[in-house]
């Protein structure tokens, strides 16, 4: 699942984690959407790490 990670851009993986395809009676598809989910909180989190480190940067000049 690593590999679709990288090809799906913000737009759709909020559309992933919202579609009705995902239904919890399905175990493998709840799963997948909560990889999902995990994921692009992770990515929040690493985006703001980035400006964090951006604004330390421009600090530091």
């Amino acid at each position: 699942m690593s590999k679709l990670y990288i090809a799906v851009n913000h737009n759709i993986f909020m559309q992933f984690t919202t579609n009705q395809l995902f239904d919890s009676r399905n175990s493998l598809l709840y799963i997948f959407k909560w990889e999902l989910q995990a994921f692009h909180q992770y990515s929040g989190l690493k985006y703001l790490g980035v400006q964090k480190h951006i604004q330390n940067l421009s600090k530091n000049e």
